[in-house]
């Protein structure tokens, strides 16, 4: 998954805490206020979130009207962010065990 990708994925977990009538509003504000390129590479990202099974999709108006995480979208964000902790605190005990 490129950064990118991993990104889109954190900021879709974000928004689908909101009312979903607020999603929407999010959604189509992003695309509005999007470059043609920013556009472009947007709807790229986000087909490939959904090729690869981590987001099921449904557009209108040109924009994300039903979005939902697939199990696969939830679990690596919930794995990426737990690994990086422990890395962060493996690291920590490793200088604690140089330094002594």
């Amino acid at each position: 998954m490129t950064k990118q990708e991993w990104k889109l994925l954190k900021e879709i977990r974000e928004v689908k805490q909101l009312d979903p009538s607020d999603q929407s509003k999010y959604w189509n504000n992003k695309f509005e206020k999007a470059t043609s390129e920013e556009d472009s590479n947007l709807r790229e990202i986000f087909k490939s979130l959904e090729k690869n099974n981590y987001i099921n999709v449904f557009w209108a108006d040109n924009i994300p009207y039903t979005l939902t995480l697939t199990d696969k979208g939830q679990s690596y964000n919930y794995f990426r962010e737990h690994l990086k902790s422990s890395v962060t605190a493996i690291i920590k005990w490793i200088f604690s065990i140089l330094s002594n």
